[in-house]
């Protein structure tokens, strides 16, 4: 497994000649007759390393915690990185995917503190989950065009980046993907068709934000935090502060702050108070034969479950049709 190696200071590894599993190359680990390279040694000081040609796989955790490496030179013929492939490389300092790779795991690059720049091949469609959060030093970004979606929390807390500019074939950011980048002033997108939740959370330097006419929906609190942002001309999901001004005559004022076509759903049923008792009745006889004293219950909050029993029928989700939170129903 990819964590058996994990964080340890091995310098080199040595397989025993005749194992049919595992061979070792310049002290590093492979595996599939040396087509999956399956750990480099996290000890090993060489500063740059050239994967052999005949690898196609870096496995799980494969670079993860060296503290040396400044550069990797991944060659054309890998197609798959695993998951925390290079994660917490401190020392790596840029990465070029190259357009062999194929398919990325979750938290590829995470935690690379001192990495400055990052180029996409053309193989990549997607980015993964955290591929590159708490790259705090990443400031320089090259998009392919064949990349057509960024993960979710893909470039979150990514504390040095300052300027954001995607191109059309990006159609689709996650929940959180620039979450957190606390230097970044400056988005602009040409292709996106929703901008999620939580998707600029907390960037209290964001002060200028450009979206393309594709953009259909905007979510809940996909701008909170967003201090310094004054004005903008979209809908939905910005700060109570932000001055809103919707040039779509068919959008209609909704929720906090927001704007969006709307439907009207009837929803009928009946409030069974009774089953609630009945689920009091029961604990309190089970706290008084263990000693312990009787609830009693909480008509506000009995209220709000009511309520949001109806709203789930209506909308399975932690926001309420109306486009506030849960949360704030019951303060």
């Amino acid at each position: 497994d990819g964590h058996a190696f994990f964080a340890t200071k091995i310098a080199a590894f040595q397989v025993e000649e005749g194992n049919e599993i595992f061979s070792a190359e310049e002290g590093v680990l492979f595996s599939g007759q040396g087509k999956t390279l399956f750990a480099y040694p996290a000890g090993a000081s060489r500063t740059a390393y050239i994967v052999p040609e005949k690898v196609t796989k870096i496995a799980t955790m494969a670079f993860a915690r060296n503290q040396s490496l400044q550069s990797v030179s991944l060659g054309d013929t890998v197609t798959e990185l695993g998951e925390s492939a290079f994660q917490e490389c401190y020392s790596l300092r840029s990465v070029v995917i190259p357009d062999s790779v194929t398919e990325v795991g979750y938290f590829t690059f995470f935690g690379c503190e001192n990495l400055e720049s990052v180029a996409f091949g053309g193989g990549l469609e997607s980015t993964s989950y955290q591929m590159f959060e708490e790259c705090s030093s990443l400031t320089d970004i090259t998009f392919s065009r064949e990349l057509r979606k960024l993960y979710a929390r893909t470039f979150a807390r990514c504390y040095s980046l300052s300027e954001v500019e995607l191109p059309e074939n990006i159609e689709e950011i996650g929940n959180g993907c620039f979450g957190e980048c606390f230097a970044l002033t400056s988005f602009t997108s040409k292709g996106l068709k929703l901008i999620p939740y939580q998707a600029f959370l907390n960037d209290r330097a964001l002060s200028s934000v450009s979206l393309n006419e594709g953009v259909t929906s905007i979510s809940r609190v996909s701008f909170y935090g967003c201090t310094v942002l004054e004005a903008i001309t979209h809908p939905i999901a910005f700060p109570k502060a932000t001055e809103i001004t919707c040039l779509n005559p068919e959008m209609d004022a909704f929720g906090i702050n927001g704007y969006r076509r709307l439907d009207e759903v009837a929803v009928s049923g009946t409030r069974k108070y009774g089953f609630a008792y009945e689920v009091l009745k029961i604990v309190n006889e089970k706290r008084a034969e263990n000693g312990m004293g009787a609830l009693i219950m909480d008509e506000s909050l009995l209220e709000t479950a009511m309520t949001r029993a109806a709203e789930i029928s209506v909308l399975f989700a932690h926001t309420r049709p109306d486009s506030s939170s849960c949360f704030d129903l019951n303060q």
